[in-house]
């Protein structure tokens, strides 16, 4: 009995399992945020060909993606420094500056531009500047997406020319020549063959 009760006192209770902190993404710190979410995050942004801008209200930048030195050429350091650099075309560049004064109005802009890259280079870029609000409904700052859209444009733009050459000799040809969609309707014909249906 006495060897039973020595083995009784030398079991320790066992202490309830605490349960894991929960950390969320509006836990930031002078580093950034805090463990799991920081690093998902970094990781997202490293491998995202979309440049991500923040902006304070000040005009101030607080956050640029990686992505930004592929675009332009130019440093995400070589930004934070000036937070702003005027690389829009100068047939663009009039337009790209009124939009920027007016995101920060409260007012969204959706379009495209064409940047020139520290290496002189033109690339067309696709633009959604967004005002950011705070809890209270007072715009907080502007976030700024943009991405390459270059060879997209490039290959509509060859398309395009492809079309107008076809649709050129079409209408040059002395045959009747005519398209029909899938449902059977008449979506093209050229005008030798509405001469002919009009005899």
């Amino acid at each position: 009995m006495k060897k039973q009760e020595k083995n009784k006192k030398s079991e320790k209770p066992a202490g309830k399992k605490r349960k894991p902190a929960r950390r969320s993404l509006s836990q930031v710190n002078d580093k950034g945020l805090a463990g799991d979410s920081a690093f998902i995050l970094n990781t997202l942004a490293d491998n995202s060909s979309e440049v991500v801008f923040i902006y304070d209200m000040d005009r101030r930048l607080r956050y640029v993606t990686p992505s930004f030195e592929s675009l332009t050429g130019y440093t995400a350091a070589s930004l934070k420094k000036k937070h702003f650099i005027k690389y829009f075309h100068p047939d663009d560049n009039e337009r790209m500056l009124d939009a920027w004064g007016l995101v920060f109005s409260g007012r969204e802009y959706n379009g495209q531009f064409r940047c020139i890259t520290k290496q002189k280079a033109v690339k067309w870029c696709s633009a959604l500047w967004k005002p950011v609000y705070d809890g209270h409904g007072q715009q907080s700052g502007v976030l700024r997406k943009e991405r390459d859209i270059t060879d997209s444009i490039i290959a509509e733009e060859s398309l395009r020319k492809k079309e107008e050459k076809f649709f050129g000799l079409l209408e040059n040809i002395e045959i009747g020549y005519f398209e029909l969609d899938l449902r059977g309707n008449l979506s093209f014909f050229n005008d030798v063959l509405f001469e002919l249906w009009s005899r």
